[in-house]
């Protein structure tokens, strides 16, 4: 999985953060939580986002939510590559370490 940052620590904004990301196939977010909001516009191909106890298959030009405290996964079992953009109100650079809480695979940098 690769990244691009639209809005975040290099623009000067530390309030929230927009990025790009890349899934090839079987490219995956291990199941972790955060205390804020996240959010996410599939922009080409499908991801299955895990949310608590249920699944669901976001296609392009689609959007999820995840609310606070949501124990949440992304993967994508496309044989095609999947583009989303994702979105939340914290810095980037330090969200994966002071905000998040990982509850299964490795973080992410």
């Amino acid at each position: 999985m690769s990244r691009r940052s639209f809005i975040g620590p290099d623009d000067g904004v530390s309030e929230l953060f927009v990025e790009e990301l890349t899934f090839e196939q079987g490219a995956a977010i291990p199941l972790h939580q955060h205390p804020i909001v996240e959010s996410f516009v599939v922009l080409d191909g499908a991801l299955t986002f895990r949310l608590g106890d249920e699944t669901l298959t976001v296609e392009a030009e689609q959007t999820v939510t995840i609310p606070p405290n949501t124990p949440h996964a992304v993967v994508n079992g496309e044989a095609r590559i999947a583009r989303a953009l994702s979105a939340a109100p914290w810095n980037h650079d330090t969200f994966f370490r002071e905000v998040t809480t990982y509850l299964e695979g490795t973080p992410r940098d």
